[in-house]
């Protein structure tokens, strides 16, 4: 999650970071050093809005990471939804357009 919100939002701090994720700041940082050993993430001082506050920015290797994360879920899911009866897939179809919705 971390690394999807850093890729839709390259620049975030830290700060911002963890309060969108409910998180306190030291723990996000934590999390971020963690990343940035992994080689997920990088800091740059020219990403951040604020040139005084650095910014986050997702590597290509991230980036990869989080396209396999997605297409897996998203496989796992077409197959869940293959394996219902007509009838409920039918109703999630119906669905969709108020999930929508509720996504924008």
């Amino acid at each position: 999650m971390v690394l999807t919100t850093i890729g839709k939002e390259p620049g975030i701090g830290v700060s911002d970071l963890a309060t969108r994720e409910n998180m306190r700041t030291a723990t996000m940082s934590t999390h971020i050093k963690q990343l940035e050993e992994q080689g997920y993430v990088v800091r740059d001082q020219t990403l951040h809005a604020d040139r005084r506050r650095v910014g986050l920015a997702i590597t290509p290797q991230a980036e990869k990471l989080v396209s396999d994360v997605r297409r897996l879920r998203t496989d796992w899911l077409a197959r869940q939804v293959a394996g219902l009866p007509a009838a409920e897939r039918a109703a999630l179809a119906k669905a969709v357009n108020a999930l929508t919705l509720l996504g924008n």
